[in-house]
């Protein structure tokens, strides 16, 4: 019987209890052993096979979090970059020091976060391939740099992967953000909702709809997807206020519109159509007018931004729109409802992101064009706000949710977050 005592396998496991259950990661390694003799070949065969059980039963954040924590060790180089930190605490400075080791890699520093730039791909497992390989592959080099800045700094550092050589990118490049000092809290995480505020959810949906009705062999027109809009509206906001269950919803979205065209739900399956219509959608993401140069731009404009999403609705279809777009190139995490076990606008739902982005309230927006999701959401949570593009009483809306800023447009949008970002934060700011 194979043993699994390769410290990769074991470092898979510790993770897994922390991140995505213990008795998950047994299962795996039950099928998939690794013994401590394995060969290099034998080491990248099992680590496909990893990240192929975790991308099809973990959001992005999840594996993320699990890749993280398997990062390998000693960290090279450690010692010496904190012996430069010791003698230099200039950020600037330390990163010229540092590049004149010529270590086979450099340090760039852009006033909010260090960036370690590799030329190459130097993990003895992920270059065992020639071909492209997916991002899961490479979140444990972020870890590993985790591991090495807290050592450097002797503070909690934040990691983030923004580019892979074996993505198809020219370098293998991770964001290095030491946490702030206590009492201070830079604004810089901007949480995003999804739909109808980057994504037009409305012509996803209306797509999709039209291709899932038709391969049932139902009619469809702009008549049946206005009433199958305004229907499935409704039922969201009563899982909102929770009235029905996520799996009442799917089901009756559907039900009502096989009925509408003439079909009869007890022969076609509702809930089949609907993971039809789910999967229709994750691959058909359509941007608003103006979000991807709106997110480029502040991903480029502001030094430490960190975008996120925060939204409500079903992982698979959430994530396909996003990377079907090419959205999630610019994004630090993607929280879904399906994966948090609770919806926007409760507080719990706010609380879990912020567990997972590790750092201050304070130092969070929300950004959204529902006032009962996303607008009384950031209320409930103590959060900043900016609803985007209103409608309706305004002025109202702005006192009964408690909405710290209102913009129209993504002009109007970048210059709000610019100006908040620009601004210290403490600690208990109202």
């Amino acid at each position: 019987m194979a043993k699994n005592d390769n410290p990769h396998m074991l470092r898979f496991l510790d993770s897994m209890a922390r991140h995505g259950g213990k008795e998950a990661g047994e299962a795996f390694a039950a099928e998939h052993p690794l013994e401590e003799s394995a060969g290099p070949g034998d080491t990248f065969e099992w680590a496909g096979q990893l990240c192929g059980f975790l991308n099809g039963r973990y959001s992005d954040e999840t594996v993320k979090a699990i890749r993280m924590d398997c990062a390998c060790g000693p960290e090279y180089g450690k010692e010496k970059l904190r012996e430069i930190r010791q003698e230099e605490k200039d950020p600037y400075a330390f990163a010229e020091k540092v590049n004149r080791l010529d270590l086979g890699f450099s340090l760039e520093y852009d006033g909010a976060s260090y960036s370690m730039i590799y030329p190459q791909c130097y993990c003895p497992c992920v270059n065992q391939s020639d071909e492209p390989l997916p991002r899961a592959w490479c979140y444990c080099t972020a870890g590993y740099n985790k591991r090495l800045f807290e050592g450097v700094f002797g503070r909690e550092v934040r990691a983030e992967l923004i580019s892979s050589v074996k993505q198809g990118d020219a370098d293998c490049r991770i964001r290095i953000t030491v946490q702030e000092a206590a009492g201070q809290a830079a604004h810089r995480n901007f949480l995003f909702d999804l739909d109808q505020t980057l994504l037009d959810f409305h012509a996803t949906e209306q797509k999709a709809l039209g291709i899932v009705l038709q391969a049932n062999g139902l009619p469809f027109s702009d008549e049946i997807y206005r009433a199958f809009k305004a229907h499935n509206k409704s039922l969201w906001l009563q899982l909102e206020r929770g009235e029905i269950t996520r799996t009442e919803l799917f089901s009756r979205r559907f039900e009502a519109v096989i009925s509408l065209c003439g079909g009869d739900p007890s022969r076609i399956d509702p809930l089949k159509v609907n993971e039809e219509f789910i999967r229709t959608m994750s691959v058909n993401g359509i941007p608003m007018d103006g979000a991807m140069e709106f997110i480029r731009k502040l991903r480029a404009g502001i030094p430490g931004a960190r975008i996120y999403i925060v939204t409500n609705g079903v992982t698979l279809n959430a994530m396909g729109r996003i990377a079907s777009t090419g959205l999630d190139r610019y994004l630090d995490g993607v929280f879904v409802s399906e994966d948090l076990k609770v919806a926007k606008p409760a507080r719990e739902y706010f609380e879990r992101c912020l567990e997972r982005i590790g750092e201050p309230k304070e130092s969070c927006i929300v950004i959204g064009d529902s006032l009962t999701s996303d607008m009384l959401g950031a209320q409930n949570a103590s959060l900043k706000s900016v609803w985007f593009m209103p409608a309706g009483e305004t002025e109202s809306a702005v006192k009964e949710y408690d909405i710290d800023y209102c913009a129209a447009d993504f002009g109007e949008l970048y210059g709000i977050l610019e100006k908040w970002a620009a601004d210290p934060a403490t600690p208990g700011e109202g």
